[in-house]
C-alpha cells in the first residue's frame, strides 16, 4: 500500500471510526430501550427476542425530548 501511495504521490491518513459525542447518543437510547423492554417482560424474561421489535417500533415512534 506505501508502494502505491508513493507511486501516485498521495500521504495515507490514520483515522479511527470514534465519535465521543455518538457514543453519548448511543448509550442514553439504549438505556431507553433497555427500560421498555424490562417493563414488556416482568412476568417472562424469556419472551425478549419476540418482544424486540415491538419494542423498537415503539421507540422509534415516540415523541421525545430535544435537548439543546
Amino acid at each position: 500500500m506505501l508502494d502505491m501511495a508513493e507511486a501516485f504521490k498521495f500521504r495515507l491518513l490514520q483515522s479511527t471510526l470514534y465519535y465521543a459525542q455518538a457514543n453519548g447518543q448511543a448509550e442514553s437510547s439504549n438505556k431507553v430501550i433497555i427500560n421498555i423492554i424490562r417493563k414488556m417482560l416482568e412476568k417472562n424474561l424469556k419472551q425478549w427476542h419476540e418482544k424486540l421489535s415491538e419494542t423498537l417500533w415503539a421507540y422509534r415512534t415516540s415523541k421525545r425530548k430535544q435537548l439543546a
